[in-house]
């Protein structure tokens, strides 16, 4: 995988992580802090990737080496960015499971709440169909992943 696409896989990953952190706050939180909830975690879930842009575009000692299509390419000569960037390809495979398992016992809490109220009935199946649709996009970004790091690796 090109080192580029590397930089960029991470976000597109832990966009599914924020909106269910997000949507987890909203629905079975009675504070307002989801949003800023939300933010902390993608921060957080994306150190790996600003560290290695700052690596990559900010960095005194750079080489340039030509990449899978025939281009050249930055890439830092010090160790642990080139480390931080081997772990990525575990971390873009593992999110999506987090995030997954999160969707299916946030679905199973949604399951397991009795509501008589029809609004809050509604309301229920509405936000069940939602955790759904994240859990599928989820499995489905991770099949993906999965299939591009056996082409590239085989």
């Amino acid at each position: 995988m090109r080192i580029t696409q590397m930089i960029i896989l991470p976000f597109l990953v832990t966009t599914s992580l924020v909106f269910t952190v997000e949507r987890y706050f909203a629905v079975f939180s009675s504070n307002n802090f989801q949003k800023y909830i939300a933010l902390s975690v993608f921060i957080i879930f994306n150190i790996p990737s600003f560290m290695m842009i700052a690596g990559m575009f900010f960095q005194s000692n750079i080489q340039w080496i030509p990449d899978e299509v025939c281009t050249l390419i930055k890439i830092p000569t010090s160790s642990t960015v080139n480390q931080i960037t081997g772990m990525m390809y575990y971390f873009v495979l593992v999110v999506p499971l987090i995030v997954g398992i999160i969707n299916f016992f946030m679905i199973k809490r949604l399951n397991s709440q009795a509501s008589t109220n029809l609004h809050s009935k509604s309301k229920q199946i509405e936000n069940k169909t939602i955790f759904i649709n994240l859990l599928f996009k989820q499995f489905n970004l991770f099949w993906t992943i999965a299939r591009t790091y056996f082409i590239f690796l085989s």
